[in-house]
């Protein structure tokens, strides 16, 4: 009933040190049988990534999606994620948020083909020599295209907003495909409840990696990672004589800032010159949308100044 000795097993251990770009040397074991290095694969046996610069169509008003899965694509850890299918690994089709994985599945199929080696690439250094002879016109980007249908119609099942080929927001279309890729990737298979801890006077860096920690117990995925922060808000009891203050350190994949209104507006004005030297001209100055007939007419009167000088 002992255990066997790895001499005894015949057991052979290679150890490697990785080298200072980070890669990893080739295995010399066996190198006699092995046959010649494919095409198109690295030294350690994976498929080669092309320049990553490709392009996708657009499929009616789909340019919000184009967009936001070429930042993904160009995301280079999650890139090397699903490129080097580390991503099967933490496939979750058990998840009752997810989407059994397929959604995952769809989204490393198009980041593959975008990174693939294709034969007609993209050369900076052709596009910079063609540029170089003619200054005045800009050529036209010369790189390979692929239509993201299969991505596009899995969209449409996993989300029926998504179905059809109408012009969306970018940030509605990342936050589901956030969401749903972190759910489909999330190594947690059952999440606990975890009541949200008080601030108890601790200290900020404290309590942040205490509400970090909770959360990592039901959400842990390559997007949390990546895509996952914390903000802090503050609730104050109203009573003067209270004045107990407790803190939370939410996570949040992304924030909703508004944009500042424009505290200017457009008049449109025509100048009639009194002395009849110069024609009738038609300008428009900025003014205050709170302003006076005043305030535009000083704006125009600026304008015609910079026009004579």
């Amino acid at each position: 009933g002992g255990h066997a000795t790895l001499k005894e097993e015949n057991v052979a251990l290679m150890l490697e040190v990785r080298n200072d770009d980070g890669t990893w040397p080739r295995s010399k074991i066996n190198t006699s049988d092995a046959p010649g290095e494919a095409e198109g694969e690295s030294a350690d046996g994976a498929e080669a990534l092309g320049n990553g610069i490709v392009g996708l169509y657009n499929m009616g008003n789909t340019c919000y999606l184009n967009s936001s899965v070429q930042c993904l694509s160009h995301t280079p850890v999650l890139r090397d994620y699903f490129t080097s299918k580390s991503y099967l690994r933490d496939i979750n089709t058990t998840n009752p948020l997810g989407h059994e994985g397929r959604l995952a599945q769809a989204f490393a199929v198009l980041v593959h083909n975008l990174w693939k080696r294709h034969d007609r690439a993209y050369s900076p250094s052709s596009r910079a020599s063609g540029s170089a002879s003619s200054s005045k016109s800009s050529a036209p980007l010369d790189a390979p295209a692929l239509t993201p249908k299969s991505f596009k119609e899995a969209m449409g099942k996993f989300n029926e907003s998504f179905a059809g080929n109408e012009q969306h927001d970018a940030q509605e279309l990342l936050s589901f495909l956030l969401s749903g890729l972190s759910e489909d990737l999330n190594r947690i298979e059952t999440k606990p409840y975890i009541e949200a801890p008080d601030s108890d006077g601790r200290p900020d860096a404290e309590l942040a990696d205490i509400w970090w920690s909770n959360h990592l117990q039901r959400e842990m995925s390559i997007i949390e990672a990546l895509f996952t922060g914390q903000y802090k808000s503050t609730s104050t009891c109203s009573f003067k004589s209270c004045g107990y203050e407790s803190a939370r350190f939410e996570p949040f994949s992304y924030l909703q800032v508004p944009l500042p209104e424009d505290d200017q507006i457009t008049v449109h004005c025509v100048l009639y010159p009194v002395d009849g030297g110069e024609g009738i001209m038609k300008y428009a100055v900025r003014a205050r949308h709170d302003g006076t007939v005043h305030d535009a007419l000083v704006s125009l009167a600026r304008v015609v100044r910079a026009d004579r000088d």
